[in-house]
């Protein structure tokens, strides 16, 4: 089972102070967001979600759920199916960015 990259350890590179580290890892982190915002932007081409919305902060807001989630997930031992968590939180999600039917 693929468990992700926990922010524990995105922390850890942090305290470590290594410059060229930090920089790879945020270019890492950049293209994780830029790719979700790319699917976000399928999702207005398609319709299904708003024009107005600010696809870059929204991929970065998606992002921050999913850290989340495999933080909650890790702390708790993998105890439990983050698929099950995540679907109230995508829930949450697609309704601040859905297109709405008239």
């Amino acid at each position: 089972r693929r468990r992700g990259a926990s922010f524990q350890v995105i922390a850890e590179i942090i305290s470590l102070g290594d410059v060229r580290l930090n920089k790879k890892v945020s270019e890492v982190m950049n293209k994780y967001i830029g790719c979700l915002a790319d699917l976000l932007s399928r999702g207005v081409k398609s319709g299904e979600i708003r024009e107005d919305v600010n696809l870059e902060a929204a991929a970065t807001v998606l992002f921050g759920i999913i850290q989340g989630l495999v933080n909650i997930w890790a702390l708790n031992n993998y105890g439990f199916d983050p698929q099950e968590k995540y679907e109230s939180l995508w829930h949450i999600f697609r309704e601040a960015i859905a297109k709405r039917q008239n």
